[in-house]
This record gives structure tokens, sequence and C-alpha cells, in this order.
């Protein structure tokens, strides 16, 4: 009798796997949002055929996702807390993590503040304590740019990093700034180049919705070329969208004069998706196409709730080197997932260079 319920179970879980190997096997589609989870200001990167999954849930927590259509935490194949405040006086306010590889290290841009003290909110800086994302790591530093500065993202451009981020002007409200890197830790203060604000010179109403903000930066690049595109308005106005800023490979890239600024959003509400933003930019699988990782919420009306804020996929194409985003997908739309099996490449294709960056290169 004990053998013969043993051989039932048996089969029965054999089954079980085997419509589950099909089921998986047989994906094609998916449909937004990737995860019911809270997903506020999400980052994604692509490395050694996992993608790895940040947001902002007040500590710094990796996921390690074999799928970037299923970034629901509770599926990740690791999950892993990395930092939480402890030792160091940055312990609130720790928004918006990312993930980024120099050399042999990875390194987490974040930001926060000692608690209460919101005039102190400043980026930080996580260090690996080896070349595995999933690694331990150890609080390397702040950044102090005078000023609240938040949304750190990185890139690197010529040999030369940039870090470019949030800064809180005086007069023109959240602003786009660009500052070069010394290490991965260390700006150069004093050349730092406010390349967006929200009011002021080259200023537009779509981007004071709610409240006047350009924030949440994300790099793509092309050839030579540079785009910014980072997001506009008060992110619970259900007005929330993305800009972007361009610099087209000719002068000196810290120079405001060299790059141009969409004078309109380059991606916002629509097909049922609202307060679509803060975005980051990953590849498929087989290298050959890029996606965009972005928020967004299902009603217009948005009070100022995480888990309200879901991340989302678009995928992104390319006209004459100029990233094109179009609408956010119909909700209920069954969208093809990201191209998995490697092909022959030619032409130009999205791939990671040695700091582990994304960019787009000619073969």
């Amino acid at each position: 009798m004990k053998s013969f319920a043993f051989y039932i179970l048996l089969a029965c879980f054999v089954l079980i796997y085997t419509q589950e190997a099909k089921s998986q096997a047989g994906v094609t589609t998916f449909r937004n949002p990737v995860s019911t989870t809270n997903g506020a200001d999400p980052f994604v990167t692509y490395y050694n055929g996992f993608y790895y999954y940040l947001r902002t849930t007040g500590n710094v927590t990796i996921y390690k996702c074999s799928k970037l259509y299923d970034l629901e935490p509770s599926r990740a194949s690791q999950s892993k807390t990395v930092y939480n405040g402890a030792n160091s006086n940055y312990v609130s306010d720790v928004w918006a993590p990312e993930l980024h590889h120099f050399g042999n290290k990875w390194y987490i841009y974040t930001c926060g503040q000692p608690s209460n003290e919101y005039s102190l909110l400043k980026i930080m800086v996580l260090e690996s304590t080896a070349d595995d994302p999933m690694s331990n790591y150890v609080f390397k530093g702040g950044i102090d740019l005078g000023r609240q500065t938040i949304d750190a993202t990185v890139f690197t451009y010529n040999d030369q990093s940039y870090l470019v981020c949030s800064y809180y002007h005086p007069t023109n409200g959240q602003s786009i700034l660009l500052v070069p890197m010394k290490d991965p830790w260390t700006v150069n203060p004093d050349s730092c180049t406010i390349l967006s604000s929200p009011q002021g010179n080259k200023s537009y109403a779509w981007e004071r919705n709610g409240w006047a903000v350009n924030e949440g930066p994300a790099v793509l690049q092309r050839n030579d070329k540079v785009y910014i595109v980072y997001s506009a308005s008060g992110y619970t106005s259900g007005e929330y969208c993305l800009g972007m800023l361009t610099y087209n490979g000719v002068g000196d890239i810290t120079d405001r004069s060299k790059w141009t600024k969409a004078a309109n959003p380059v991606f916002q509400k629509g097909n049922g998706q609202y307060s679509v933003g803060h975005c980051s930019f990953t590849q498929s699988p087989n290298g050959e196409e890029t996606w965009m990782v972005y928020h967004g919420v299902d009603t217009p009306a948005f009070n100022d709730d995480p888990k309200g804020r879901t991340p989302r996929l678009k995928k992104v194409t390319w006209v004459n080197d100029v990233p094109s985003f179009g609408a956010p997908d119909d909700i209920n739309a069954d969208i093809p997932i990201p191209a998995e099996e490697t092909t022959p490449v030619t032409g130009s294709f999205y791939t990671s260079d040695n700091n582990g960056y994304h960019k787009i290169i000619n073969q």
C-alpha cells in the first residue's frame, strides 16, 4: 500500500512538473505590469544570463530574476538585502537604487538622509566585496554636491565616467545635473553642469504638472550619441512622463549648449496607464533588443502610496540612431517577450562594455 501511494504521488509530481515546464517553454507573450508588487523607481541590469532588479523599498534589496517579463520579487531565484541603514548616517528616504559595474566591483548608487533631516538628503555609494552582484556591500561614502540630490545614475563616454542626478536647484526646481567622476564614489563638484530644469530657460508646462520636477535620469548610448531620458512633473499627478536630452557627439559633453531638449514628452500616459516614468534600460537575452523598464499606475488618481506603482516594460525602437518609445501598451495587450535565442548579429546592437554600461555599438 505504501509503495502504491508513493507511485501515485510520484506520478502527480511528474505531471505537474511537466505541465509547468511546457507552460514555461511555451511562453511567447506577457502583459503589463510585470509584477503586482510595489515597483517604484525600477532599475534592471542584465548580467551573465540573469536580470538584477532593484526598486524603492526603504532599504536596498537586489532580486536576481531569470526573466525580464517576470519581476515578481517572490519568484526571484535569489534576493538579498544589502543595505538597511546600518553603519552610516543615511537611514531614511533611501530611494531609487541602481547597480553598476566598474572594473571588478559592483557599485550601488542611491540616496538617503539622517532621520528627519531632509536638507541633508544626498547620494550615497555602496561597494561590493566581490565581483558578484549578489555579494555583500560596504558603505563607501556620500557624494556632496552642495544641495539635496537624488536619483543618481552613471555612464562612461570616451573613457571618462559621469554621474547624472536630480539636483534641487534653489530657484528652478529639481534639475538634471551632469558631473565628471574621479572614481566610482568621487566626483569633481567644480565641474557640474545643469542640463535641464523644469522652470526658467528652456522649460515646458508639461514638466510642472503637480509640481516642477526633472528627476530619475536614465542613459542610452548609440554610437557617439548620448541620450538622457528623465522624468517630469509630480509623480502623483497622473501626468508624470518622460522627457529626453540629446548629445550628438560634437563638442564638450559638459557644455549645456551641446545638448538639445525635446519640446514634448517622449513617453506619457495612455492606453489605461498613468504616471508613467522613472525608467531604466536593459537588453533582451540575445542582446539585440533595447527594453525600457518603468513604473506606472492604472488609475489617474494616485495617492502617495508606493504600493500603487508597479513595474512595466516597453520595447524601444531605433530610428536613425534615435530611440523611439511610442505609447504605453494597452494594459490588456499581449506583448511579445524579449528575444531569447541567440542569432548572428550584424549592424548595431545592444551590449555591455567593460564597465557594465549598456550601449549600442557597431559590428
